[in-house]
């Protein structure tokens, strides 16, 4: 099942025109100094954030497919390293700590303390919207250049005890409409390709509501960068902790 790309969050009355590459990101964590930071390596998202640094020093996201390139790491995290160190001491807390979990950042940001936040769901602003956690003024938006997505995927141990009934629950998981009563239900991103569905399915998709800082799946599809092999990832938890936080 897709998952969509990774949206970044702001509060359009804070930030109305919010930086949309790396470049411009440096530019305005410069000129607004303590208002961003990003999550610590290895949540996630923290982790998430880094590559995208990586994959514009590297030059895009698809030099990073096919397997691991030590040359083209060495140069890429080189860049990437010394942004990181450029920007630390105009972070939050001027760099001297990061968050450790999504839920600091999310409080962080409610309270004003900082100007973005950011998550792989799709529909995470809106669903906190909806909650009061966030303003309404809040939305959500991506880099130019991209913005990292995956997948999820349904698998059956090989020593399964009722293989079969693990198959029927799959093929339920990965029906139309249980993926319309779950985007219902979350507010989500509907996770089969439209041109996949019957004339009635797709009616119903597009009859489903969208929350107000949602991007629409045009939007993040078009902007959907992939993953990196693994290693990239090793490699770049391990330089951050030992070049950037404990330099």
């Amino acid at each position: 099942m897709k998952n969509c790309a990774k949206p970044n969050t702001n509060d359009s009355a804070r930030t109305p025109e919010p930086p949309r590459s790396i470049e411009a990101l440096r530019d305005w964590i410069k000129a607004h100094p303590g208002r961003f930071t990003y999550l610590a390596p290895p949540d996630f998202t923290g982790s998430c954030f880094l590559r995208h640094v990586l994959f514009h020093f590297g030059g895009g996201a698809r030099a990073f497919q096919g397997g691991f390139d030590e040359a083209l790491y060495t140069r890429a995290s080189a860049a990437t390293v010394d942004y990181l160190n450029e920007i630390e001491p105009y972070l939050w807390r001027k760099g001297e700590t990061y968050p450790a979990t999504p839920k600091e950042v999310d409080r962080l940001f409610a309270n004003g303390e900082i100007d973005f936040a950011m998550s792989y769901g799709p529909s995470f602003a809106s669903e906190r919207i909806a909650r009061g956690e966030y303003p309404a003024t809040v939305r959500t938006f991506v880099f130019e250049d991209g913005t990292i997505g995956n997948y999820s995927f349904l698998a059956i141990p090989f020593n399964a005890p009722n293989a079969a009934g693990a198959l029927v629950a799959i093929d339920y998981l990965m029906s139309p409409a249980h993926a319309v009563e779950k985007s219902r239900a979350l507010g989500s991103v509907f996770p089969i390709p439209l041109d996949r569905l019957s004339p009635e399915e797709r009616a119903a998709v597009e009859a489903l509501p969208r929350g107000p800082a949602t991007l629409s799946d045009a939007e993040l599809s078009s902007h959907l960068v992939p993953e990196a092999d693994a290693e990239y990832l090793d490699r770049l938890e391990r330089d951050w902790r030992e070049r950037v936080l404990k330099r």
